[in-house]
């Protein structure tokens, strides 16, 4: 295959969500990342439908069918494109909920492993000493601040503890990184009891432990990379849009009847990417309905009455 210099891909197992949240993750990709740049992928865990793998290549995306990494972990399929040998330079994987209104490309640096910063203090910092210490890197430990307070109030956690809602390095860098990373989730498997209450980020707590193995440091891409609704009127610039099934019943306001986004309250330039983006949901929309694998799953598309 040609060789590119970027890679863009998300990861799609069986749950009938992610197939309509993939429609409208390759709608805003098609539409913000150019193929002269970018080779578009999408990987299937387990099995790839035919109306949806017809349906990405008909708009130039490639598509792969692969085994999970972590099956006790489904968070963790993230990993399985930095697993991959890439044909480009650099390549950035983002969940399948996260929804691109503007290009990334300037943002991406060199050489440096690259991902949005925590949300809610998820795990905390007494959370990340612990696992060091039975991980044999007691001295790893050091303060970063998460976006947000956790359901306490309380901000420190790991200075390399992340969102893993988009994640971003040189191919070089994942062929040597992905590997650590895998390791590190499946210690974390084995010992889910040390992350108490936060047993589900697997994906990013192995993400952590894989950097202070390497005694590297993430260079955190700005929160409007991965933007939570939390956030909407807080923000000027928006990249991409964050609208997991975790927030959006807490933002039941946000969401008109026909799951478009409201721009209520924010500033104009938010109010112009909101526009954008609900261009998107409103094509993406149309194709749910008018593929078979997707038109059942409707109810669950960017509504605030399903809950995961």
């Amino acid at each position: 295959m040609p060789h590119t210099r970027h890679t863009i891909a998300t990861v799609i197992d069986r749950h009938p969500r992610f197939r309509t949240e993939l429609i409208l993750w390759a709608t805003c990709v098609h539409k913000t990342f150019p193929t002269s740049d970018f080779r578009r992928v999408v990987y299937f865990v387990d099995e790839a439908p035919a109306a949806l793998t017809g349906w990405l290549e008909d708009r130039g995306f490639e598509w792969r069918l692969m085994a999970a990494p972590a099956p006790q972990s489904p968070h963790c399929n993230k990993l399985v494109p930095f697993l991959e040998q890439q044909s480009s330079d650099y390549v950035l994987v983002t969940d399948a909920d996260l929804y691109f209104v503007a290009n990334p490309v300037g943002l991406i640096a060199d050489s440096a492993i690259q991902a949005a910063p925590n949300n809610h203090c998820n795990p905390p910092g007494h959370v990340f000493r612990d696992l060091f210490r039975h991980a044999g890197l007691e001295h790893a430990y050091k303060p970063g601040v998460s976006l947000m307070g956790g359901s306490s109030g309380h901000r420190e956690t790991y200075l390399n503890n992340i969102s893993a809602g988009i994640v971003c390095m040189p191919s070089a860098t994942a062929a040597s990184f992905a590997p650590t990373w895998l390791a590190k989730v499946r210690w974390l498997i084995e010992n889910r009891g040390l992350l108490g209450p936060w047993a589900i980020h697997v994906d990013q707590v192995g993400f952590a432990l894989a950097m202070a193995e390497r005694n590297e440091q993430v260079l955190f891409f700005p929160p409007q990379t991965n933007i939570i609704l939390h956030m909407l009127q807080t923000l000027d610039t928006a990249y991409a849009f964050h609208l997991t099934t975790g927030h959006i019943p807490h933002f039941s306001s946000r969401f008109l009847a026909d799951g478009l986004l409201s721009d209520d309250g924010v500033s104009a330039p938010m109010k112009m990417a909101i526009g954008v983006l609900n261009e998107s949901i409103a094509h993406a929309r149309e194709e749910i309905l008018r593929l078979p694998t997707t038109l059942a799953s409707i109810e669950m598309f960017l509504n605030p009455a399903w809950r995961r």
